[in-house]
């Protein structure tokens, strides 16, 4: 098997960053990817189809765009009417996923070597991030498991609020 290599891997360095004395510093850090994979379809089927699919994870509802929704080890975002990401640090998720469900009406993509995760934290990471990304990014607005695709110098990228105690 493809041992997986980050593509930030020698690009960044992770880290605390900030001056002491200033507040708390913005701490950066990679995420492992583990799994994650893409559902989508067609418009006249696609939901009763990623329903299906979906409970074969436990997961009850296709969720809708702009609210992550978490279930045990998976996480599911709605990126478009007809378009899920999941996220899971089960391996066999995929592969399961395929066997249970008609793959010729719920097309599912592999994703994991695609992406790469970085966590910001810290009590300016929206100050930080204001200056990159043109969405509104306070608590009230975008509250914990909302996400939103957009980009940064022209890399698209997905903002993911997470609980603040993870």
């Amino acid at each position: 098997m493809v041992e997986f290599r980050s593509a930030l891997n020698g690009r960044w360095v992770p880290g605390r960053f900030g001056a002491a004395g200033s507040g708390p510093p913005l701490k950066f850090s990679e995420i492992p990817l583990e799994t994650l994979f893409q559902i989508s379809g067609w418009p006249d089927s696609f939901a009763s189809n990623a329903r299906q699919a979906l409970s074969v994870l436990g997961l009850e509802s296709i969720g809708t765009v702009g609210s992550a929704q978490t279930a045990g080890p998976y996480t599911t975002f709605r990126i478009a009417p007809e378009r899920i990401i999941v996220r899971t640090a089960d391996a066999d998720a995929l592969s399961r996923m395929a066997r249970e469900i008609e793959s010729d009406n719920l097309p599912l993509l592999d994703l994991s070597h695609a992406r790469a995760v970085t966590r910001i934290q810290g009590l300016t990471a929206p100050e930080f991030l204001k200056r990159l990304v043109s969405i509104d990014l306070d608590p009230r607005a975008f509250t914990p498991a909302s996400f939103a695709l957009t980009e940064i110098h022209t890399v698209p990228v997905m903002l993911h609020r997470m609980a603040d105690d993870s």
